[in-house]
């Protein structure tokens, strides 16, 4: 069995009166050699200032000195995919509360870190809320990351409103993660009936390396009416919604599902799984306790071309390496047309279709699919199709 990794901080968790910001106050820290202490959220969005105007604050630290509540005004994150955090932001076991942004491409409490930078230390609560009218990279901590996290924690519920066809990246950590993401987890549910989502409750993408973390939140991606664009494509996973990278020591504990009913579109794939919804990359000594489920349910007069749904417990899509990987609970894929159509349904305990390689890895819960003919319904207990390799596992 998995040893379940911990994080081994203790954060503040006082009631006392918290400094709220009033959406638009800044205030200059004074610096202590390289060192910025920030107790106040207009020192905050002081700093936030200064690393949009090309400052950032490499090999200079800022310390959070107590909570802060962003108050759910508009925040302009903390640096941009051009303007990059490069320094160490320490938490110090603070927190920043309720997030709200609004057309930031790049959205979190930071925009963006770059390659050395580093946050440490640092709980999120409240909501965090994202308005765009575009596609966008969103995590609670960061919208993009390009350095280090690590001890740090999500615990703020995430609500997505994005109005784009093209395709989004949310996580509660952060939205893409390009490096390391370590010792972190999210307790939150994360909502979204965006059209085109990776979702997870740490990285929406993973082209880096997450290592002992854990989600113990919902993540949940739903699309239930409109008329939608020529294709809809949905990734949710408790830890990543795809992973191009490394995924280790890694648990999910939050119902996964990825959902689309009583809309109308030409195609649809629907993936999810309890550490990610599509990988390609490497996913070593993680394990599922949660239910996973893809659903395709569709009641229209349009005659859909593609209606496919990947669920597994470990990952929906598999054409990587899965190894020392298991799951404990249900996965269920549905693909259900009411005009016909070419609708499969995958459903594996591991992984709901593999290209990959799936190595000493078990699975311990009921798989099911269904689809609107039985020979379209692919279920097996480590995986619904095999077209890779599976040694060592049951």
């Amino acid at each position: 069995m998995v040893n379940m990794p911990e994080l081994n901080v203790t954060f503040n968790s006082s009631t006392a009166s918290v400094d709220v910001w009033d959406g638009f106050s800044t205030a200059e820290v004074k610096p202590k050699g390289d060192i910025y202490s920030v107790s106040k959220a207009s020192e905050l969005a002081w700093i936030a200032e200064q690393v949009n105007s090309g400052n950032n604050f490499s090999g200079r630290t800022v310390r959070l000195m107590s909570n802060i509540d962003l108050g759910d005004k508009i925040w302009k994150p903390i640096g941009s995919e051009n303007n990059r955090f490069d320094g160490l932001f320490d938490g110090q076991t603070n927190s920043v509360m309720n997030v709200r942004t609004q057309n930031s491409i790049y959205a979190g409490l930071f925009g963006a870190v770059d390659d050395n930078g580093r946050i440490v230390k640092l709980g999120m609560k409240g909501t965090f809320k994202i308005v765009s009218d575009s596609e966008v990279y969103a995590g609670a901590i960061t919208g993009v990351n390009h350095g280090t996290i690590e001890d740090c924690f999500n615990a703020c519920s995430i609500f997505t409103d994005i109005k784009s066809e093209e395709n989004s990246s949310v996580g509660g950590i952060a939205g893409v993660n390009f490096k390391m993401i370590s010792n972190c987890f999210n307790d939150a549910d994360m909502i979204s009936s965006s059209q085109a989502v990776q979702m997870g409750g740490l990285a929406g993408v993973n082209n880096g390396i997450i290592e002992e973390c854990y989600n113990e939140g919902k993540v949940s991606s739903q699309i239930q009416e409109g008329n939608l664009p020529a294709g809809v494509s949905i990734y949710s996973g408790g830890i990543s919604g795809i992973s191009h990278g490394f995924i280790g020591k890694c648990y999910n504990e939050g119902i996964v599902e990825s959902s689309l009913t009583s809309a109308e579109t030409d195609y649809a794939e629907l993936f999810a799984g309890g550490i990610c919804g599509w990988s390609d990359g490497h996913l070593n000594d993680c394990y599922n306790l949660k239910g996973v489920k893809a659903v395709i349910n569709i009641e229209s007069e349009k005659e859909m071309l593609t209606a496919n749904a990947y669920a597994g417990g470990i990952s929906g899509w598999n054409s990587g390496i899965i190894e020392k990987c298991y799951n404990e609970n249900e996965v269920r894929s549905v693909s259900r047309l009411s005009k016909s159509g070419a609708e499969e349904s995958y459903s594996g305990g591991i992984v709901g279709i593999n290209l990959g390689n799936v190595h000493q890895s078990r699975n311990m819960g009921k798989a099911y699919a269904e689809s609107s003919t039985d020979t379209n319904a692919h279920v097996h207990s480590i995986t619904g199709k095999n077209d890779g390799s599976i040694t060592d596992s049951f």
